[in-house]
């Protein structure tokens, strides 16, 4: 191939290839003058991490080598790349026919499809050689096929007051037979549609995780296998935990006095919960001057002074954000004696 460059210029971009090929890499015995189609190899697509992983089907893994220059596509013609597992086994050439490119700054690349196969494609390989026509280069580049995991999480019952919600899914993972099996003693965190943790879990024989949570109001919430070594995170969908406020019956007198406090008594649950009591006018109910937010043990007391003799209706009313139910309201009848 007839190359416009110098010789000086080609000794550099040479240079560059070698350096960027990194200790991993050596150059093979035959002299290779235009190194520009022999870079170094990755698993990557357009230069983009690959994080595929196995299931059912056989994965198809990205073999790329970058181009030392752009626009080198119709030029570098005819490369594979030779990879295999760890051990020796499955030798494959991997033709590298498909060009790719990314922007800013450009880069330029070769890449095919190594085919990871359902029974025996996880675990550990190594891309051995890039070859260009005559040309290779050996190399030790490894990569990991790993298996998918599947990871579920239920729809939590409704749950009222303090009572706490269960959560509980299932974290399963692909076999070398494409069928999914339970996995086991896998942390799960359950964590808040904005990100913090709520709480975490193990998976047991079965693959079922469980864990129970004090909500205090209506939740949305996802489950995540954080993670680790080799493994990527798994995602389950949102799901969203149901909450309903209970209030207690009213503890009140059936009477009382013109001018002199009378008491109504209660609890509410969960959380910290606003309670406001009110009076009927015989068309409305409108405040009646006693309202606040229930004690660290759920209970509250409102007061109200009649003006005047009469049979009143008065009910306390309680409300909380993102309860299914609030707000939610008990009424008493009040007799007002001179």
């Amino acid at each position: 191939m007839r190359s416009s460059l110098t010789t000086t210029s080609i000794r550099v971009l040479l240079t560059t290839v070698l350096l960027t090929a990194g200790a991993a890499t050596q150059a093979s015995a035959e002299p290779v003058p235009d190194e520009w189609c022999l870079g170094p190899p990755s698993i990557t697509q357009d230069g983009w991490p690959f994080e595929g992983t196995l299931s059912n089907v056989p994965l198809q893994v990205p073999v790329s080598v970058r181009l030392g220059m752009d626009n080198l596509e119709n030029v570098c013609v005819g490369m594979t790349a030779v990879v295999q597992k760890a051990d020796g086994s499955q030798r494959t050439v991997v033709p590298l026919d498909k060009d790719g490119g990314t922007s800013g700054p450009p880069s330029w690349r070769k890449y095919g499809f190594l085919s990871a196969s359902v029974a025996s494609g996880a675990g550990d390989w190594v891309i051995k050689k890039v070859t260009w026509g005559a040309k290779f280069r050996d190399v030790n580049v490894p990569f990991k096929v790993i298996r998918t995991t599947t990871l579920t999480l239920e729809q939590p019952a409704r749950t009222s007051g303090t009572a706490r919600t269960t959560i509980t899914g299932m974290v399963r993972q692909y076999t070398s037979t494409g069928v999914q099996a339970p996995s086991a003693n896998r942390t799960v965190d359950i964590m808040h549609q904005v990100g913090s943790r709520i709480t975490t879990a193990k998976s047991d024989s079965s693959g079922r995780y469980r864990a129970t949570v004090a909500f205090t109001q209506t939740t949305t919430l996802r489950a995540i296998v954080p993670g680790a070594g080799d493994q990527y995170p798994v995602y389950s969908g949102f799901v969203t935990a149901h909450k309903l406020l209970a209030m207690s019956y009213l503890s009140a007198a059936s009477t009382g006095q013109v001018n002199k406090l009378w008491k109504v008594s209660g609890t509410a649950f969960p959380g910290k919960l606003w309670t406001a009591l009110e009076i009927w006018t015989g068309t409305a109910w409108v405040p009646a001057g006693s309202a606040s937010y229930t004690l660290a043990n759920g209970s509250y007391s409102r007061y109200w002074k009649p003006s005047r003799t009469g049979t009143f209706r008065l009910r306390v009313v309680v409300s909380g954000p993102r309860l299914d139910n609030s707000p939610w309201n008990r009424e008493v009848t009040v007799t007002v004696k001179a």
